[in-house]
């Protein structure tokens, strides 16, 4: 597979005619929450997200806006997600919304993790 580069907010359209976007979101460098995506077109969401320089462990969250304004936990049970190492992880959604974002919690000790996400929708 080869990389074909990063795509900001372009709709693109596969190979089989599936429309999707990919865009990557401002590094989070301590908690906070990133800009949010316009994703009302979209009905799979996906973020891909690596965490590196964890001191001790880091909480994250992903949200979903109908306004802008009021957000929600996407997760299942409603609950932030807690990682003790650095890595890439890849979260899933189906269904609709307007806009998406990914909150940088916490992080226990020091606050020396950065964060990096790319979102990708597919209608």
């Amino acid at each position: 597979m080869s990389k074909i580069g990063t795509v900001y907010n372009i709709p693109i359209t596969a190979s089989g005619g599936a429309m999707y976007i990919i865009t990557t979101l401002t590094q989070l460098t301590e908690p906070s929450s990133s800009t949010s995506v316009l994703c009302e077109d979209y009905k799979y969401h996906t973020l891909q997200y690596k965490i590196a320089n964890i001191d001790t462990s880091v909480v994250i969250r992903i949200e979903g806006s109908l306004d802008g304004t009021n957000w929600a936990n996407l997760d299942a049970n409603g609950t932030d997600t807690t990682h003790t190492s650095d890595g890439t992880y890849i979260a899933t959604f189906d269904g609709g919304l307007k806009y998406i974002r990914f909150t940088f919690v916490s992080e226990l000790t020091l606050t020396t993790a950065t964060i990096d996400v790319v979102y990708m929708g597919k209608v």
